[in-house]
Parts: C-alpha cells; structure tokens; sequence
C-alpha cells in the first residue's frame, strides 16, 4: 500500500494537526486506553489519533470505539487481520498531520516528547527524529534497559545519523516521528507481510532516498516486554524475522549498488545468525534435551565461537545498564488514569 498525497488545503490552518499519532493494533486491550491517553495528553502539540484495530479478537475494538464515539480518535477496522505493516499504512493514509507518529498498542509516550522531537526536527531542519526508548517489564513496569545500551551507542547529544550509523547500532527498532510529506514525495509505506523489522525497513529506505535523520539520546517512548502478546517477547522467532529482513535489504535494489551498507548489513546478518543459534542452545538447556544439546555442540563447533563472544558482550551490557541506573529510574507510568476504558 503505498502512502497517497492527500492534500491538506480543504482542512483550514487551526485544523491541520501537527502530529497524527498512529496506532495499529491488534489484541491490546488492556493496554490501548494508556496509549491513546498518552498520546492525547502531549502537550503544546496540536494532535490527532488515528487507531486502526487489525481484527482484533478480544475487547480492543470495545475501548477504540468508546474514544471514537467521544470524538477523541479517528477509528478504523480492518475486516480480517492483515498485520502491522497494513495496519499502519491504512493509518498514514487516513492521517492529517504534517508529522506521522507511530505508537503501538500497548505502548505509551513520555509527557513532552512529541513537542521536544518537534522541535529538534526544527533546530536540525530534519525529516525523521527521534529518540531511545525505555524497554518496560510489563509485570513490574519498571524500565529494565534501553536500545542505546543494549547496542553501546555512545551519543550524549543528539545525532545526524548515516545508513551506517543505523546498521551497526541496530536502531531500526525506534519509533521516529516522520515528515508526512517526505513519505508521500517518495512512495514510502512500509513492507506488508513483515510482522518484524518493518521499521527498519522503512527507516533505511527513507535514508537512502535522502532523509535527513536526527537522533536524540534520551528515551521518551516505553516499550512495553512481557507477556503482551507483542513479537518482542517471542525472541526465536523475532531472530527468524530479523534475518529474513536484513537478506531482503541486501537484495533491494537501491542498497545493493552501496557496497558499505551492503558489507555492514552483512556483519549484522552474521551477529543476527549467532544469536540464534544461542537462542536454540538456551531452549535446549531450559527444556532438558542435553542430549541433542551436546549433539549440537559436536556438529557445529561455531556455537563454542559464540558462546565466547556473546560472554562478553552480555557482560558489557550489563555494565551499561548499571552504570545508567539513574537514566532508567525517570521512566514515566503509563497515565493513571484509564480514560474511558
């Protein structure tokens, strides 16, 4: 689907939202009250939210139409489930803003963070920004890590990021605010049948077609871990998604003539591949099949490499998480206040 050029000039200037925040969602409703408030509850931005349910199965639509019918967001209601990518482009393409923000169902914005993003887009005159996220334990709703020290990112300002830059510090999971009118101009929408790894997708593409792209340091956007339903928590099969992705990059068209991309995109292909073959080692041990464990031990000596190097790294992180205590300590709750659910 890709992203029509709906114009804007039957809406007068008091009605163009600034920002028109998407939520596609699909079996959160426990959670898509706490979205949407966080979402309607931004401060000194002008905002509208467009939430399309991709079918849902339990008492999301419930929730969604007692906010429609309170004329707080624009609803929408796909007919059988067509997944996140469909979802979201459905939602872009409703959408009035001059900036698209995406918001998952069962996640939630930091107070202030659209008009911050805002106005950092302004000060560096960018057409994607955007920011860490706190990564939340669903059952504690404590912040437990972010993607910037998960992967070391080392910025402690905010940065114009290269294609490169993305590659190597894996930051295709973010979700940036996106000019609408850069997406429209270049046919961007993101990769229907992708359930993983769209936003990376999405993001590089915009780079390669010449989007300017600023990323500040500080998480505002909380990621909801846990038993939510979300593929985040379904880490095998997340790896699978992550990998079939990274090869469909490499065979696009437009990034194979980039012999740099195309060479970081590889190392990231070769880490992706060793964290899955660590993951089926782990299920192995969790399920107490030792001996196809060692079975797999003695037929891919490779897995000895990884384990060596993962060592490492895990220990690094850890490092990290504990050295920025105090950052994850200023998560925000998801508001109080339930709304209307």
């Amino acid at each position: 689907m890709r992203v029509p050029n709906i114009s804007l000039n039957t809406l007068s200037p008091s009605q163009v939202p600034q920002v028109s925040v998407i939520i596609a969602t699909y079996n959160c409703a426990p959670y898509l009250a706490e979205a949407i408030e966080s979402a309607l509850g931004q401060d000194g931005v002008n905002v509208e939210v467009v939430v399309v349910d991709d079918a849902s199965t339990d008492g999301t639509l419930v929730v969604a139409r007692r906010y429609e019918q309170a004329g707080r967001v624009r609803l929408f209601v796909n007919e059988v489930n067509r997944g996140p990518s469909f979802s979201r482009n459905r939602a872009i393409s409703a959408a009035r803003g001059e900036w698209v923000a995406q918001l998952d169902g069962d996640d939630w914005f930091a107070p202030g963070r659209l008009l911050t993003l805002l106005q950092l887009a302004d000060a560096r005159q960018a057409d994607l920004v955007a920011d860490d996220m706190f990564m939340v334990e669903d059952s504690t709703l404590r912040a437990v890590s972010t993607p910037f020290l998960n992967n070391g990112v080392p910025w402690r300002a905010a940065q114009s990021v290269t294609p490169l830059d993305v590659i190597k510090y894996d930051l295709g999971s973010l979700k940036p605010l996106m000019r609408r009118a850069f997406l429209v101009e270049h046919s961007l929408a993101y990769e229907e049948g992708l359930n993983y790894g769209e936003d990376f997708l999405l993001l590089l593409k915009a780079m390669l077609a010449g989007a300017r792209v600023t990323i500040a340091p500080e998480p505002m956007y909380h990621l909801r871990r846990g038993n939510t339903g979300s593929l985040t928590t379904q880490r095998g099969r997340l790896l699978r998604q992550v990998e079939d992705t990274t090869k469909k990059l490499m065979s696009d068209p437009d990034i194979s003539r980039r012999p740099r991309v195309v060479a970081a995109l590889g190392a990231r292909l070769n880490h992706v591949r060793r964290l899955a073959m660590l993951e089926d080692v782990i299920r192995l041990g969790k399920q107490g099949h030792f001996a196809s464990l060692f079975a797999k031990f003695f037929a891919d000596p490779k897995l000895f490499l990884a384990l060596l190097r993962r060592g490492p790294e895990m220990i690094a992180i850890r490092v990290r998480r504990r050295l920025n205590r105090k950052t994850l300590s200023r998560a925000h709750l998801p508001p109080g206040a339930h709304g209307l659910s």
